[in-house]
């Protein structure tokens, strides 16, 4: 009885509709319900869908990743730290296929109510940080979000209603599912006053990642956004004004806000923090002098891209490269970057100037270091079939969303989070899990509704 309530309750579909508020409270309740939900999928699920398990190249492509991880951990420098890793790292292959699954039963109703949930918090997220950019003062910096949060560590970024300085990542790769889900069903694209509070919202939220500071964020969205324009099949002008309202707006806000204008250069190079400002503001004790402070902040985009050997992420880049030159088989094991970075003195010279991190922070580079130059192919085997996958749906221009999307998790040349970092893997699982289901469905579906293309 109970196992019949659950095969027809639809508690999984809802708990994943809100997923994406619950990842904005931190690592600890996402980690749990996707722990909680993995459970359930593999009580409940998993024996109705064994046969399509087996059967899905990618699903086997991530188990065959993650037995290379376990035994690469007898080789590894930490054996202890990679093993343990590697034995809780199969909850986010359990987590994705579960996603997977559950959505991939879901119907138009569902999608509907999945489409208003995901662009209600994708708004929230969207204002809460961009009342945050307007509550700036120049002595003090960017303070708090409607909830008091303030922006802690780097100077000149945001954090929303984030406890980190993430909001551009989360807006950055939400940006496109929303805008799948809103192209799957024809019966909501095809309202006028649908499409245009997406086309203020999506405006809106563009510029937004802009202002957070995250450059690489709204580099990985414009890349993405060219690749729409350049191949969708309708809406070009729709997705093409979005992009040049939010250019504009980005552009009034440079010339007005105080944050771009109330400094002058010191000294800019492409270290970490390297752009050393001094900023003026009305002094606290008297409002007719004008005070002075030195603050820094990120290197200039062009100064990192001129001299990368000389930056933050040259200096991660290059030890990683000297490690894995090292242990070019297995590599050094999972999460054992900075314990070697720390511990072997013949890499100091290669990080010196920036000191050791707790993960290469490039997806590509991280397999290739901790798991060696097969997991770097076992790697760009799983993300290829998640490719191939998403390829295979029939909607021509849901196709183009759903390769956008991955395209902003797997973009070779990118800074990331690392693939172990419980809340930055969870949110990748989710968006893999979630446009592998939706883009299936739209190929299913397809006779229900008018093909968008």
């Amino acid at each position: 009885m109970i196992n019949k309530f659950y095969q027809n309750s639809n508690i999984e579909k809802f708990i994943v509709m809100i997923f994406p508020l619950l990842l904005i409270t931190g690592p600890a309740l996402p980690d749990i319900t996707a722990v909680l939900l993995s459970i359930y999928f593999l009580l409940f699920k998993i024996k109705k869908n064994f046969k399509k398990i087996i059967n899905s190249y990618w699903i086997i492509s991530f188990i065959a990743l993650w037995l290379w991880f376990l035994i690469i951990s007898f080789f590894a420098y930490n054996q202890i730290t990679s093993f343990s890793d590697g034995i809780i790292f199969f909850r986010f292959i359990i987590f994705t296929v579960a996603i997977y699954f559950i959505f991939s039963e879901i119907d138009f109703k569902f999608l509907k109510i999945l489409f208003y949930i995901s662009l209600l918090i994708f708004s929230f997220v969207t204002l809460d940080t961009l009342f945050q950019f307007y509550n700036y003062d120049s002595a003090l910096g960017f303070k708090g979000d409607i909830f008091g949060i303030k922006p802690e560590g780097l100077e000149g970024r945001l954090s929303g209603p984030f406890k980190d300085l993430i909001p551009g990542a989360y807006l950055a790769r939400f940006y496109f599912l929303v805008l799948l889900i809103f192209f799957i069903d024809h019966n909501l694209n095809r309202k006028i006053n649908n499409k245009i509070i997406i086309f203020f919202v999506l405006t809106l939220s563009l510029s937004t990642i802009y202002f957070t500071g995250e450059r690489m964020a709204i580099s990985i969205a414009l890349f993405a956004f060219g690749i729409i324009i350049l191949f969708i099949k309708s809406n070009k002008v729709y997705f093409l004004s979005i992009i040049l309202i939010s250019f504009g707006f980005i552009f009034l806000n440079t010339i007005f806000h105080s944050h771009f204008n109330d400094y002058t250069i010191i000294n800019a190079s492409a270290k970490h923090e390297g752009l050393l400002i001094q900023k003026k503001f009305p002094c606290p004790e008297n409002k007719n002098e004008i005070c002075y402070k030195e603050v820094s902040r990120q290197p200039k985009f062009t100064d990192v891209l001129f001299n990368f050997k000389d930056s933050a992420y040259g200096s991660i880049y290059i030890t990683s490269l000297k490690m894995w030159s090292d242990y070019p088989i297995t590599g050094i094991g999972l999460n054992n970057f900075n314990l070697v970075c720390k511990t072997e003195n013949k890499y100091v010279k290669y990080h010196k100037e920036f000191g050791c991190t707790t993960h290469p922070h490039n997806l590509y580079i991280q397999a290739l270091v901790e798991t060696g130059i097969i997991g770097l192919l076992l790697f760009i085997n799983l993300v290829c079939s998640i490719f191939y996958k998403i390829l295979l749906t029939k909607n021509y221009n849901v196709k183009i969303f759903g390769f956008v999307i991955i395209l902003t998790i797997f973009w070779p040349i990118m800074s990331t989070g690392s693939f172990l970092k419980n809340w930055n893997m969870i949110f990748i699982s989710f968006l893999i899990g979630l446009t592998m289901a939706l883009c299936e469905f739209a190929s299913t579906k397809k006779s229900e509704f008018k093909n968008t293309n």
